[in-house]
């Protein structure tokens, strides 16, 4: 037979004072003897009777019989130990779904990789166009177009692949290339826009490459 748990009704213990015993529990942090006689008290049924607002000898002998005080520590503990319980699980749970995962963080920044990768595949989306107008008095303008390499989309493809590089153990540290030309240092991304710039034929063979390496990273 399963051992009766010390905040269980006992054996021939009464069910009155048991009843009491349970209010006491509730009460949490401001349980007392005193307490459970003053709401017994203000019920229509058993408070008709009370001629005092202050409990007997018998409530504190019956409390002392019946261990309330050192059941109601155990209560609290079985209590604790429960919320423990279910915090270790929801925890656990959280750990094992979703972006906590790492597989599932890997799968999302290659979505994301692969989405920058295709746009790279549209010239527009490579070189970025500008107009600048100019007034200069009443009747005079000017206006001006620049095309622009747009180094930061593949600053962000980087990013992304850094990323998934990281989470899987394949990078341990960034590196970033740096190119001299002249004696003058520069990123590879700003090393390629000026080339670009200088040589606009080259654009729509890299752009035909990066469509290619897009197509690569799809298959």
């Amino acid at each position: 037979m399963e051992e009766r748990k010390s905040w269980e009704q006992q054996e021939d213990e009464p069910t009155l004072w048991y009843g009491r015993f349970r209010e006491f529990l509730r009460m949490g942090t401001k349980r007392s003897v005193g307490a459970v006689f003053k709401k017994e008290g203000n019920s229509k049924e058993l408070g008709k009777t009370r001629k005092t607002l202050e409990p007997d000898g018998t409530w504190y002998a019956k409390a002392r019989e019946w261990k309330w005080e050192e059941r109601a520590r155990k209560w609290d503990e079985h209590q604790r130990a429960e919320e423990d319980k279910a915090i270790a699980e929801e925890k656990d749970r959280v750990l094992r779904s979703g972006f906590a995962l790492m597989h599932k963080r890997v799968k999302e920044l290659d979505r994301l990789s692969r989405k920058l990768i295709r746009m790279t595949g549209d010239e527009s989306k490579v070189w970025l166009s500008e107009t600048k107008t100019s007034v200069f008095g009443e009747d005079r303008s000017q206006t001006i177009e620049k095309v622009t390499f747009n180094h930061q989309l593949f600053q962000l493809i980087d990013k992304y692949l850094d990323s998934i590089a990281k989470e899987v153990g394949e990078r341990v540290k960034k590196q970033e290339l740096d190119v001299t030309t002249n004696g003058e240092t520069q990123s590879l991304h700003e090393a390629i826009e000026k080339a670009l710039e200088q040589f606009p034929d080259a654009r729509s063979a890299l752009a035909e490459k990066l469509a290619e390496i897009g197509q690569e990273l799809d298959q």
